[in-house]
């Protein structure tokens, strides 16, 4: 990455890792003048990346549903799932 990032053909970086270790090559391409995109999980996400990166790629929103919320009755059943109106 570090090598693209000097090369005057390529604007664009993409990382696909949520790894603290990189945020000094996102700094460094950055440095370059390259835009740097990181698509990651929340699973061992370093926290500064999201906010140093030109444009941050959620993959939990993309990969998992987020389960529906469910109502519980008086005796703690669950109920049908609650809908928004």
């Amino acid at each position: 990455m570090l090598r693209y990032s000097q090369n005057p053909q390529i604007d664009v970086l993409l990382l696909l890792s949520g790894d603290g270790d990189y945020v000094p090559l996102i700094e460094e391409a950055s440095r370059n003048g390259k835009q740097v995109w990181v698509a990651a999980f929340s699973d061992g996400l370093n926290s500064r990346i999201p906010l140093i990166v030109d444009e941050f790629i959620d993959l939990d929103e993309i990969f998992f549903k987020k389960k529906a919320k469910t109502a519980k009755s008086a005796t703690g059943e669950k109920q049908l799932p609650v809908k928004k109106q």
